[in-house]
Parts: C-alpha cells; sequence; structure tokens
C-alpha cells in the first residue's frame, strides 16, 4: 500500500501511516483509515468519503457479459492453437518417425543394446495402429493430433488435469496393448 521510506498520518503526525484515503491521496494511520464516514473507509472525512461514493467500485463490471464472451472466445482460441498446434504437432512427429522405423526395422536385439538406449522397438508405438490402417499422410495425421490435443485441452479445462492425465494414459495405453498383442499374435 505505502512506498517503502516511512510516512506519517496527516492527522497524527507521530503515528506510521499504513494506507492512504480513497478520494484524495493522504497518508492514513490504522486508527484514521478505520473510521468510518457512512459506508466509506479509509476515507479522511465526509466529503472524501462523498467522492469515494462517486467514484466506480473497481470490482464492479468485471462480469460484464462482453467481458465473459471475449474470455471464452480468449480460451477457445487458446485451446485451439496450443491444443491443436502442439497436439498435432507431436502427434504427425512420433507417427512419422515410428513410420519411418518401422519401414527401417532392425534385428530386434538391436533396440536393447546398452549402447541403443535411445532406441525403442517400434513394433511397440501407439502409432502403429495408423501405420497398420494405411493412415501415413502427415496431414491427416496432424489433424487427429489437433483433434486430440483440442479434446484433452477441453477436458482440461471442464474436468482437470487428473482426469485429462487419465484419458490420454489410458488411449496410450490401449493403443500400446493393441501394438504388442499384434506383435505377440494376440
Amino acid at each position: 500500500m505505502l512506498e517503502d521510506r516511512k510516512q506519517y498520518c496527516f492527522r497524527h503526525p507521530t503515528q506510521e501511516a499504513v494506507a492512504y484515503c480513497k478520494a484524495c491521496s493522504h497518508p492514513l494511520c490504522s486508527d484514521c483509515s478505520q473510521q468510518s464516514f457512512g459506508d466509506q473507509t479509509q476515507v479522511c472525512s465526509e466529503v472524501c468519503a462523498e467522492a469515494a461514493r462517486q467514484q466506480p467500485d473497481p470490482d464492479e463490471g468485471l462480469d460484464r457479459p462482453i467481458d465473459r464472451l471475449f474470455a471464452k472466445g480468449f480460451i477457445a482460441v487458446l485451446v485451439v492453437v496450443l491444443g491443436g498446434g502442439i497436439g498435432g504437432f507431436l502427434f504427425a512427429l512420433g507417427a512419422t518417425t515410428t513410420f519411418f522405423r518401422l519401414q527401417h526395422l532392425q534385428p530386434h536385439n538391436t533396440y536393447y543394446r546398452p549402447s541403443d538406449r535411445h532406441n525403442y522397438d517400434p513394433r511397440y508405438s501407439p502409432f502403429r495402429i495408423f501405420y497398420d490402417l494405411g493412415i501415413t499422410d502427415w496431414h491427416v495425421l496432424f489433424a487427429l493430433g489437433a483433434v486430440l490435443g483440442i479434446a484433452f485441452c477441453i477436458l482440461w479445462l471442464k474436468f482437470g488435469a487428473k482426469v485429462a492425465g487419465v484419458a490420454f494414459f489410458s488411449l496410450a495405453a490401449a493403443l500400446t496393448l493393441w501394438a504388442v498383442g499384434t506383435v505377440h499374435g494376440g
């Protein structure tokens, strides 16, 4: 409320100020700031109380329909841009990387050498389902990822991070189990 340097009440020069008058900005001590003039506190006189009544409340008007509409529009754009863009990019990148590795499949034991820990067996990738279905165009994959990204963002906004996380990991686990089942003939 007050700057770092000490200020003293304009009525009580020995009392340290804790606030300013809402209308005239005189420094006020604790007693003066709590003094009530009608329905106003933190004012130094009846004249300042009347002036404070005439000023608009800073918290008023924050919930106007245009503000809610703007906020909803902003959140919608944010969900589409962030959820759709990032989801689409990651989905297309992960899928095309998996597709490349599936097309250039190395002997199985290569994926488990200690020196190649960064490699993984693409046959167990959740993206393998799209390869098996013949959906390999990155434009389509980007669109699928964008839709999933938007859906997970909406879940996050509507139900929270736990629900969105559970949905995401459930989908990834289901696709991975499907891939493992097809590799092992299940």
